[in-house]
């Protein structure tokens, strides 16, 4: 499953790109870093940022159920044309002594899906509507 692509440093940047569109600046909930693909069969497997889950770590467990619960697979079968090169990336939450409203949090936020067709991220905007689109 494809790993987290590592953040481009802003003095890497090409020239002009500050002036020529959008710079998307995203501020995190705290929480553990989760990411998951659907495969052919409609199996969800998930990992974190080093590791593939063969069984689910018990601080992963309420956010897995959770995408397990509300990811729309038929939905997203019939969306695209193979499932399995999509990678979605999101953060499950925790207490780590920032108080969030925890009965309106959900168990899983998504920020990032990969397109491995493209071989990118597609745009921050599109992954929110994406990850919209697929909830039950």
């Amino acid at each position: 499953m494809q790993p987290y692509p590592s953040t481009p440093q802003l003095a890497d940047a090409p020239e002009g790109l500050l002036s020529s569109g959008h710079l998307w600046i995203r501020e995190y909930v705290a929480g553990l870093r989760l990411r998951f693909q659907m495969k052919p069969s409609g199996l969800l497997v998930f990992g974190d940022r080093q590791r593939v889950f063969d069984d689910v770590p018990p601080p992963y467990e309420h956010a897995v159920r959770h995408v397990r619960e509300q990811f729309d697979r038929d939905a997203f079968y019939d969306a695209v044309d193979d499932p399995s090169a999509y990678v979605f990336f999101g953060v499950a939450p925790c207490n780590v002594g920032i108080d969030y409203d925890w009965d309106r949090i959900p168990s899983f936020l998504g920020c990032a899906v990969w397109n491995e067709a493209k071989e990118q991220l597609h745009p921050i905007d599109k992954a929110e509507r994406v990850f919209e689109r697929l909830r039950q």
